[in-house]
């Protein structure tokens, strides 16, 4: 439900046996430095997102991986899982403002989208579903860009095709008011 809460009915973790949990799995992130988002966690599948550029599929009970999808730029986003078309699919967002949407059970790309508004915007921010509506939050972020050519903005995307039904700024256009530490 990417509500990022675990309500207690829904574990057998408690205070009185937290002392007794042991180590069930480890799962190494090959060649990878940082990753920046937690995983999302099914019935039986933990799927987590890289930096670097890759997806995986990890099976809840072993940590075997199930399947890894290799990103072409690095990944700064949440994953989010929703249902396309009837079926599960992992959504998240690039470094060069791309929405690349996964089917969660093959590790297959369903559709990729550009969303970018100008050349410095970006997806750091989780695309958020709900119902057949994709919700994009769009960022621009290069301190050494000069001002006023880029602004971030909110997108909503048709869930199954990556198709934008809408864009709006957040922000009015950016005027100049001085310098900054890199002198742009």
């Amino acid at each position: 439900a990417s509500t990022r809460h675990q309500p207690a009915s829904r574990t057998r973790i408690a205070a009185g046996n937290v002392a007794g949990l042991e180590l069930a799995w480890a799962f190494g992130l090959p060649g990878v430095t940082e990753a920046r988002s937690q995983p999302v966690i099914t019935a039986d599948t933990v799927f987590v997102l890289t930096v670097p550029g890759s997806v995986f599929a990890l099976d809840r009970d072993t940590g075997c991986i199930k399947w890894q999808y290799r990103a072409p730029v690095p990944l700064r986003t949440a994953l989010s899982l929703g249902v396309a078309a009837g079926r599960p699919v992992l959504y998240f967002g690039d470094l060069r403002a791309h929405v690349t949407a996964l089917d969660a059970a093959t590790g297959e790309p369903v559709w990729r989208r550009g969303v970018g508004l100008f050349e410095t915007s970006a997806l750091t921010g989780a695309v958020v579903p709900h119902g057949d509506t994709l919700f994009v939050p769009l960022s621009a972020a290069n301190p050494e860009y000069p001002c006023c050519r880029s602004h971030g903005a909110l997108l909503a995307l048709e869930a199954s095709t990556g198709a934008v039904r809408w864009t709006s700024p957040m922000t009015p256009p950016a005027q100049p008011t001085g310098r900054n530490a890199v002198g742009v």
